[in-house]
């Protein structure tokens, strides 16, 4: 899968090589900065330019029914200013996010509110 956004606002969810249409697609008030895949590939995470990080899940997403089932982002940890990537440690045990103020946060995944470094 492939997810996609930027400046004009909306998340888009697309299977790999792309059809004509995304699987699914969510609208967010802010421009999107980066995104992420978890390792497992139940969960897609992507960053806002105002230091938000929403986690969209991706369990039973695909097929024509999709959209109807595709559940609302969910914020799953702020930075104080725009945070420009998100990656996950090799082992998936962590998220590393950095921001445009040089702030790298280290998280426990899947809890992402438990700091584990900053």
């Amino acid at each position: 899968m492939l997810l996609t956004g930027g400046d004009d606002k909306e998340v888009r969810l697309w299977t790999v090589p792309p059809d004509e249409a995304p699987i699914t697609s969510w609208t967010h008030n802010k421009k999107v900065a980066c995104v992420a895949f978890a390792p497992d590939g139940q969960m897609a995470l992507f960053a806002d330019r105002f230091g938000e990080v929403w986690s969209v899940s991706l369990a039973g997403l695909g097929g024509a029914a999709a959209v109807a089932e595709a559940a609302p982002p969910v914020l799953a940890l702020g930075h104080l200013s725009p945070v420009s990537h998100l990656g996950f440690s090799r082992c998936g045990g962590a998220l590393l996010s950095a921001d445009r103020e040089g702030h790298v946060r280290v998280s426990r995944w899947p809890h992402p509110f438990v700091i584990e470094a900053y």
